[in-house]
């Protein structure tokens, strides 16, 4: 079978929404099919999974200047299998002339969305103005979650320049459930403080898996303040 063939079986197999059996591994083929269509794209897709992982999010959260070290895959090829992730959150989101805002209906949505793909555990920080629009989305932490390990100069960093008048908080569990340790807990109760030290209102921290979210001012909210 030529490249250009099993690439149209895959398609046709991804665009049956039926299907219940795409794998990783035809994932990971049709991205190399894409991007690098006269390749040996067998070895091409072997040697980013043994590089990177056997999961499709593995390849596309790969660094460009890893990715690039596979023989065959190109500057521009590398670049744009890493931005897919950013593509796919963007397209997803429901814009209001360009711009998000935030409310009580879609902010769970929003969350998922943000952590679209996302295998790695982050910590976001979400600056909204007073009408609740996203001014930045920043990543402050990547890892478990902990009081000691949340950086606070770079949340404070992300916050105070986007002159925010409001923080969501948000950070997922893939994998896991959406349930708060009692480490979430300790963390929110103690940032929710230290915004309004900074004249600041927290509005949520929200935990996030692959297709759930935990709000923790609907289960926490006299940690929350205004």
């Amino acid at each position: 079978m030529t490249n250009s063939e099993y690439r149209k079986m895959l398609i046709d197999k991804f665009s049956d929404v039926k299907s219940g059996d795409f794998s990783q591994k035809e994932a990971i083929d049709l991205l190399v099919l894409t991007v690098c269509p006269k390749k040996d794209t067998e070895r091409i897709s072997n040697e980013l999974i043994e590089k990177f992982g056997c999961r499709f999010s593995d390849i596309i959260d790969a660094e460009t200047n890893e990715t690039v070290k596979i023989k065959g895959i190109n500057v521009q090829a590398a670049e744009f299998i890493h931005l897919i992730p950013k593509i796919a959150r963007v397209c997803a989101r429901k814009s209001n002339g360009g711009r998000v805002k935030i409310t009580n209906g879609n902010v769970g949505r929003y969350a998922l969305n943000l952590m679209m793909n996302r295998d790695e555990e982050v910590f976001y920080v979400i600056s909204l103005d007073k009408s609740g629009y996203v001014i930045s989305e920043d990543i402050v932490n990547r890892g478990a979650v902990s009081s000691v390990i949340v950086n606070l100069k770079e949340l404070s960093k992300a916050i105070l320049s986007s002159d925010a008048y409001a923080v969501l908080l948000v950070h997922n569990h893939p994998g896991g459930k959406v349930s708060p340790s009692k480490e979430d807990i300790d963390v929110t109760a103690f940032l929710a403080e230290y915004i309004r030290k900074l004249n600041m209102i927290l509005i949520d921290h929200l935990i996030v898996n692959d297709n759930d979210y935990y709000s923790m001012r609907k289960h926490y909210p006299s940690i929350f303040f205004g």
